[in-house]
Protein backbone atom coordinates (compact mmCIF):
# COMPACT_ATOMS: atom_id res chain seq x y z
CA UNK A 1 0.00 0.00 0.00
CA UNK A 2 0.93 3.50 -0.42
CA UNK A 3 -0.31 7.15 -0.64
CA UNK A 4 0.67 8.64 -3.68
CA UNK A 5 1.07 12.42 -2.33
CA UNK A 6 2.30 15.25 -5.24
CA UNK A 7 2.80 18.01 -2.52
CA UNK A 8 5.79 20.02 -1.52
CA UNK A 9 6.88 17.17 0.53
CA UNK A 10 6.74 14.10 -1.96
CA UNK A 11 9.28 11.39 -1.62
CA UNK A 12 9.93 7.95 -1.96
CA UNK A 13 10.20 5.86 1.26
CA UNK A 14 9.21 3.85 3.78
CA UNK A 15 5.50 2.51 2.81
CA UNK A 16 4.77 2.57 6.55
CA UNK A 17 5.46 6.83 6.94
CA UNK A 18 3.17 6.99 3.80
CA UNK A 19 0.21 4.41 6.06
CA UNK A 20 1.35 7.09 9.09
CA UNK A 21 0.45 9.59 7.20
CA UNK A 22 -2.18 8.44 5.41
CA UNK A 23 -3.82 7.65 9.21
CA UNK A 24 -3.66 11.92 9.79
CA UNK A 25 -4.16 13.55 6.90
CA UNK A 26 -7.55 11.76 6.03
CA UNK A 27 -9.17 13.79 8.13
CA UNK A 28 -6.52 16.11 9.29
CA UNK A 29 -8.90 18.48 10.75
CA UNK A 30 -11.66 16.64 11.64
CA UNK A 31 -12.03 16.34 15.57
CA UNK A 32 -12.34 12.90 14.88
CA UNK A 33 -9.29 12.49 13.58
CA UNK A 34 -7.97 10.49 16.41
CA UNK A 35 -10.68 7.97 15.98
CA UNK A 36 -9.31 8.02 12.42
CA UNK A 37 -6.00 7.46 13.09
CA UNK A 38 -6.47 4.05 15.75
CA UNK A 39 -9.16 2.49 12.58
CA UNK A 40 -6.54 3.03 10.00
CA UNK A 41 -3.52 2.18 12.26
CA UNK A 42 -6.02 -1.17 13.34
CA UNK A 43 -6.00 -2.01 9.76
CA UNK A 44 -2.24 -1.77 9.01
CA UNK A 45 -1.21 -3.25 11.86
CA UNK A 46 -3.86 -6.58 11.50
CA UNK A 47 -3.95 -6.74 7.78
CA UNK A 48 -0.16 -5.84 6.41
CA UNK A 49 1.81 -6.71 10.04
CA UNK A 50 2.61 -2.92 10.35
CA UNK A 51 4.18 -2.05 13.95
CA UNK A 52 2.12 0.54 16.06
CA UNK A 53 5.04 2.02 17.52
CA UNK A 54 6.33 2.56 13.84
CA UNK A 55 3.29 4.37 13.02
CA UNK A 56 3.59 6.44 15.89
CA UNK A 57 6.93 7.92 15.60
CA UNK A 58 6.26 8.26 11.84
CA UNK A 59 3.21 9.84 12.48
CA UNK A 60 5.21 12.62 14.36
CA UNK A 61 8.28 13.08 12.15
CA UNK A 62 5.49 13.65 9.77
CA UNK A 63 3.93 16.59 11.80
CA UNK A 64 7.03 17.92 12.21
CA UNK A 65 7.43 18.09 8.56
CA UNK A 66 4.02 19.91 8.09
CA UNK A 67 4.69 22.36 10.62
CA UNK A 68 6.42 24.84 8.79
CA UNK A 69 5.25 23.50 5.37
CA UNK A 70 2.04 25.24 5.10
CA UNK A 71 0.84 29.32 5.25
CA UNK A 72 -2.15 30.12 7.33
CA UNK A 73 -5.28 27.98 7.27
CA UNK A 74 -7.41 29.49 4.89
CA UNK A 75 -10.82 28.88 6.20
CA UNK A 76 -10.05 30.15 9.71
CA UNK A 77 -9.02 27.30 11.28
CA UNK A 78 -5.80 26.73 13.37
CA UNK A 79 -2.39 26.80 11.34
CA UNK A 80 0.17 24.78 10.50
CA UNK A 81 2.29 24.73 13.68
CA UNK A 82 -0.66 24.33 16.23
CA UNK A 83 -1.99 21.46 14.73
CA UNK A 84 0.88 19.97 13.95
CA UNK A 85 1.86 20.50 17.91
CA UNK A 86 -1.45 18.56 18.45
CA UNK A 87 -0.54 15.83 16.42
CA UNK A 88 2.88 15.22 17.69
CA UNK A 89 1.48 15.52 21.31
CA UNK A 90 -1.11 13.05 20.76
Amino acid sequence: MALVDLGMLTMAGDPVFDAAAAGSLIELWSPKVQEVEAAFDQAFVEQLGYDAEQLLVYRRVHSLLIANAHDEDPYGRDSAVPLAAALFNR
